[in-house]
């Protein structure tokens, strides 16, 4: 089964978000600083949403109180293989995503270990933070298309991205960032 995510930020609020200074107050700093060192002068070429998939893991846990069960939801990327417990507030719609998206390159057996092995990691490292859940077992595993916004960037003669997440308006993380530019560059191999 395979569903996806549609973006909430739009494109004028992710260019705005990807381009201002992270931290203003000290922006005309940089700026005088740039003005005399052309290597940090950049020019923003163009902005684009791209899916990548993700496996979305459900456990059925259980709670160190007998017969307590639940559900959590995490999610393993399947470029990169980086783990997370999410929350879903948006609706997933079942198909594939109208924009362009990546094969995933882990298989579901690859993402569940992954994911279990995180989890149990995640719930060993809490420290007498309440009841921890164990996992049962694994309850349901789906792919998962996560929308992008990829910013190009170039500086001087290279290339850079800057990611933000489409639904949750976070910058996106280096394990992203190198999944996003793994699959960029299989892509960019297998076009004859």
């Amino acid at each position: 089964m395979c569903e996806y995510l549609l973006p909430v930020v739009a494109e004028a609020r992710a260019w705005e978000l990807l381009t201002t200074p992270k931290y203003p107050r000290l922006a005309w700093f940089w700026n005088a600083i740039r003005l005399h060192d052309q290597y940090h002068a950049k020019q923003y070429l163009k902005i684009e949403t791209v899916w990548m998939p993700f496996h979305r893991i459900t456990f059925q846990t259980e709670g160190q109180e007998k017969g307590k069960v639940s559900s959590l939801d995490t999610t393993v990327d399947a470029w990169s293989g980086a783990f997370a417990i999410v929350s879903f507030e948006s609706e997933l719609y079942p198909g594939f995503p109208s924009g362009e998206y990546f094969p995933p390159r882990l298989d579901e057996n690859e993402a569940c270990d992954i994911a279990y092995k995180q989890f149990l990691h995640t719930v060993m490292h809490q420290r007498s933070r309440g009841k921890k859940p164990l996992p049962k077992h694994i309850h349901d595993v789906s792919l998962l298309y996560w929308p992008f916004w990829v910013l190009y960037v170039q500086r001087k003669r290279m290339l850079d991205i800057r990611l933000l997440d489409a639904v949750t308006a976070q910058p996106g993380g280096n394990r992203t960032k190198v999944g996003i530019l793994q699959a960029f560059t299989d892509a960019q191999s297998t076009v004859k």
